[in-house]
């Protein structure tokens, strides 16, 4: 009888041995092991997602007309600079924002500014930082017979609606609204 009490007396103590807060502390370290391998996936997971260096562009239509030297003025003023494409992508992206109703310079068609001009040696983009661009910074869209320099002065290009964005070279003098674009990233830094 005095084994079998020792016994009972042992197995109350063994279970009586781990007290409330030790058991407390124990359950919230296991807690907090959790906690830390959801916030190690949660880090990794947003590492990974940041590695993509390609910026992202967004688009902004200017619908107050002003020259191409006035609309590049505002766009750096308040965005990055006028719009430059790289792709079809780009350009379709550009097109959809465009709100025709407030564009139409006749009764068909409408011309938009974009960073593109002539220095009269070659066509190059008003965004002149070389890291901007991808591999596409020679992307063209012309017109048919464009760019032709009527008149001897067309330096500028603008898209032109309903022609699915194609570009025509113009007379930077020429009112028109514009398009700028913002771009964000991690590596949106740019030298103008």
């Amino acid at each position: 009888m005095q084994i079998l009490l020792r016994n009972k007396l042992h197995v109350s103590r063994r279970s009586h041995s781990a007290s409330p807060e030790s058991r407390s502390e124990e359950a919230e370290r296991r807690e907090r092991r959790k906690m830390e391998k959801v916030l190690l996936i949660f880090s990794v997971a947003s590492a990974l997602c940041a590695v993509s260096t390609v910026p992202q562009r967004n688009y902004h239509v200017i619908y107050e007309a002003k020259n191409w030297t006035e609309a590049q003025s505002y766009c750096r003023e308040n965005f990055i600079d006028l719009a430059t494409v790289e792709d079809y992508n780009d350009l379709s992206l550009l097109y959809s924002r465009v709100d025709t109703r407030q564009v139409f310079v006749s009764s068909y068609t409408f011309e938009v500014w974009i960073g593109l001009y002539t220095d009269l040696n070659s066509w190059r983009w008003s965004m002149s930082d070389p890291s901007f661009y991808q591999q596409n910074e020679s992307f063209r869209n012309w017109y048919s017979s464009q760019p032709d320099n009527s008149g001897g002065d067309e330096a500028c290009a603008a898209f032109v609606g309903p022609y699915n964005g194609a570009w025509v070279d113009t007379s930077c003098a020429q009112l028109l609204p514009s398009v700028c674009m913002n771009v964000s990233g991690i590596n949106a830094t740019f030298y103008l």
